[in-house]
């Protein structure tokens, strides 16, 4: 992310703060539901986990309290993973209890 890093360098001031770059935006479906879920990667350069991701919909197959839909990470790749697997955990530990998937799994996420 160098050249992130001194694009923002002549940002930077007292007044300019929470500075974030979009890096990514992903739409992904999980398993056999209809809706797509999107998956947004941000980069803060002066946080310790640079990388945060936003969901725009929680997993919510098992009934329990909601997943958070958003995380943050040391890299792109990470975020995206841990993203991912926010997404699909329930979904298969719901399958592999055979409930059958159900696009009223996916919530909204709060902002």
């Amino acid at each position: 992310m160098n050249d992130l890093d001194e694009l923002l360098s002549g940002v930077y001031s007292a007044t300019t703060s929470e500075i974030r770059i979009l890096v990514r935006q992903l739409e992904v479906r999980i398993g056999i539901l209809t809706r797509p879920v999107s998956i947004t990667v941000w980069y803060d350069a002066r946080s310790a986990e640079p990388f945060e991701f936003e969901l725009s919909a929680t997993m919510n197959a098992l009934l329990h309290d909601a997943r958070p839909a958003r995380g943050t990470a040391t890299s792109e790749t990470e975020a995206i993973r841990q993203a991912v697997r926010l997404l699909t955990q329930d979904y298969e530990d719901a399958v592999r209890q055979g409930r059958m998937p159900d696009d009223r799994w996916l919530v909204p996420a709060s902002r």
